[in-house]
């Protein structure tokens, strides 16, 4: 058997050797399309992109105020403290190892006292509620849209857009695995732990959705300034929120950059049979990455300043 260490570091190479590869997926991309690539298509959408950074923002305090919520468990002020923790902290996802916001949010518990397996719990049900949700929203729009014939035989079993039913079934599934997950944490195992349990895991899930749900809005305003035509929209839309996820669970990419926008190229070419406009793609991830970019610095702005005047008013008690 190998041993952790050894574990870590194979896990570590693959995840530096997919980096890698995808970096130099892009650069052959766009050095391919370098003649048909419209730069000025960035300055002309500056507008859009700060739009779309500050919606990126709000989409952030949905993710931190579930978060919170399950490790403050009530206590109103603690979760504003971590709210804003969580925003200071999602910056540190941009240096090497995809997983340094994670420690500072372990940090930010720490200094309220408050149990460190309680921030691990709600970081694992923050995990699972992403990936079901990028699934879920992602894969079935992907799946079933007209434009797609990625799984053509499969359009005639799969709606047009996730169901009711599917989307019960998905945030049961995703409850089930968290309360599975957060019962290997400290603490004996009781009906009103179970259900507290299960509760977070639809909480967990439902503000991933609306997560998503955002973030799928910006892609949808940002495609026809691209210039990506498709008959089918959230096609693009749904390839995006895939292409997410790949970055989302690569440890070594940092904030996924680089392999988010290869994943995402690929999935939109091989789902459309190449029918979207490479150099538009090319155009459109730039955009999403920029509009990602800002919405992260935005969010980290509003929480840096918030802290400030709340240590001025604790200051100011004194």
């Amino acid at each position: 058997m190998l041993r952790q260490s050894n574990l870590k570091l194979i896990t570590r190479l693959a995840a530096v050797a997919l980096l890698g590869a995808s970096l130099i997926f892009l650069f052959f991309a766009v050095r391919k399309n370098w003649a048909t690539l419209d730069a000025a298509v960035v300055l002309q959408n500056i507008p859009l992109i700060l739009a779309g950074g500050l919606v990126w923002a709000g989409a952030l305090f949905v993710q931190a105020f579930a978060w919170s919520s399950y490790v403050a468990r009530g206590q109103s002020d603690v979760r504003y403290r971590l709210i804003l923790q969580y925003g200071l902290g999602n910056i540190a996802k941009y240096l090497p190892g995809n997983v340094l916001h994670f420690a500072a949010r372990q940090a930010a518990v720490r200094a309220e006292n408050i149990p460190q397996w309680r921030a691990v719990a709600a970081s694992v049900g923050e995990i699972i509620g992403l990936s079901s949700a990028a699934l879920v929203l992602g894969g079935a729009v992907s799946l079933a849209s007209a434009g797609s014939t990625m799984f053509h035989k499969l359009q005639d079993f799969l709606p047009a857009l996730p169901s009711v039913g599917s989307m019960i079934v998905a945030a049961a599934i995703a409850a089930v695995l968290t309360a599975i997950a957060l019962r290997h944490f400290p603490g004996q195992l009781n009906s009103e732990d179970l259900r507290r349990y299960l509760i977070a895991g639809f909480k967990f899930f439902l503000s991933s959705v609306v997560y998503f749900a955002l973030i799928a809005s910006i892609v949808l305003w940002l495609s026809p300034e691209s210039g990506v035509v498709t008959d089918v929209p959230v096609f693009i839309a749904g390839a995006y929120l895939l292409a997410w996820l790949v970055g989302y669970v690569l440890p070594g990419a940092s904030a996924g950059i680089g392999v988010r926008e290869a994943a995402f190229l690929i999935i939109a070419q091989t789902g459309a049979s190449g029918a979207v406009d490479e150099p538009a793609l090319l155009v459109l991830i730039t955009l999403l990455r920029l509009v990602n970019i800002l919405g992260d610095l935005f969010n980290f702005t509003l929480c840096t300043a918030l802290q400030s005047r709340a240590l001025r008013q604790n200051t100011g008690k004194q």
